[in-house]
């Protein structure tokens, strides 16, 4: 009769494994369980990160980079941000400094991606408003587009929710429209003052 193959017992059958061996396939698989484990508890950090992460905050992360802006209405254009707070972005366009409510943006292209970056960034809370009457207070010539039309002029008066606008070199008691601050989707600057004129568009 003939001797048994080294891998088979009489039977024919695979011995069964050695202590050692049943050892290590545990180790291998203890191993394997534990860096699943450690990778479903990063990816859960990260998102708890992200969940607390807002989008002033990503764009104060992204101060001197320049991205794509999607305005509601569908217009398009790239912007290098300069200074954020919670309520707008401004930055600097192919028609010069722009402010922009973040109330009217859609998309944003190019933002910094890394959650680590974001969650550092102290965000101001000044208001579209409050911004607006730093215009008004230099006697910037500003372009309000609004979403039902544009407005070219000098800002006189801010309320908490409108603005009014005249001519640059309008005088006198004559004002032109106030127009409602939750209907602007960008603010352009013009010039540095009044002396550069100006007029309202209907």
């Amino acid at each position: 009769m003939p001797l048994p193959a080294p891998s088979q017992t009489v039977s024919g059958k695979s011995p069964a494994p050695t202590v050692w061996e049943t050892l290590a396939d545990v180790s291998s698989r203890m191993e394997g369980e534990a860096r699943l484990d450690g990778e479903l508890e990063r990816s859960e950090l990260r998102e708890g990160e992200q969940a607390g992460i807002s989008l002033s905050q990503r764009l104060r992360a992204g101060a001197g980079q320049c991205v794509q802006m999607r305005l509601v209405g569908g217009e398009c254009f790239d912007l290098t941000i300069l200074e954020n707070s919670q309520f707008w972005v401004l930055g600097e366009t192919a028609r010069g400094h722009t402010l922009v409510p973040t109330t009217s943006i859609v998309v944003i292209g190019n933002l910094p991606v890394h959650a680590g970056v974001w969650s550092g960034k102290a965000v101001s809370e000044l208001s579209f408003a409050s911004m607006l009457r730093v215009f008004m207070h230099e006697r910037r010539t500003v372009v309000a587009q609004t979403h039902e039309g544009t407005f070219r002029g000098v800002i006189v008066a801010i309320g908490a929710d409108w603005m009014e606008m005249r001519e640059a070199d309008a005088s006198g008691p004559a004002l032109h429209p106030t127009v409602c601050l939750a209907h602007i989707r960008r603010i352009d600057v013009v010039s540095g003052g009044a002396s550069s004129g100006g007029n309202i568009c209907w």
